[in-house]
């Protein structure tokens, strides 16, 4: 546009970079604690696990090898930590799938749909492609 001025152009691109400075560092903040409270969740567990392990009587002790204890302290506790970690995504990516739509829904009109149905379709898809990936592994 001719008419506008030149300011108002590197107006937005500062707030472009701006946004994007201010997105990555929030990011960054969340994930941050997001990592903080799995790895105390996973601590917890482990001193939980292990408090037993030592109280547990002697007919218990025979049902149980000392690696399971140790799987139980090591692995299981790690699925929790990486539960505490990615547990957002449940909610967080509908959300940002519903949104994406709604919004090219205003800009493109009904022409949104068939990039909708070209990602409904990949699912199968790459179901299909994950399970020949780990048979040929």
């Amino acid at each position: 546009d001719k008419s506008s001025y030149a300011w108002t152009g590197y107006l937005y691109a500062v707030l472009l970079l701006l946004v994007a400075f201010v997105q990555s560092v929030v990011l960054q903040q969340y994930f941050q604690q997001c990592f903080s409270l799995g790895m105390k969740v996973r601590t917890a567990l482990m001193a939980a696990v292990y408090k037993k392990a030592l109280v547990v009587s002697n007919d218990s002790k025979k049902e149980s090898t000392a690696g399971e204890i140790v799987n139980l302290m090591s692995a299981d506790a790690q699925r929790f930590n990486d539960v505490t970690n990615f547990i957002h995504l449940l909610w967080s990516c509908p959300l940002q799938i519903a949104l994406s739509i709604i919004f090219l829904w205003i800009e493109l009109g009904p022409s949104v749909l068939a990039g909708l149905l070209a990602m409904v379709l990949m699912v199968p898809i790459n179901g299909w492609l994950a399970t020949k990936s780990r048979g040929f592994q």
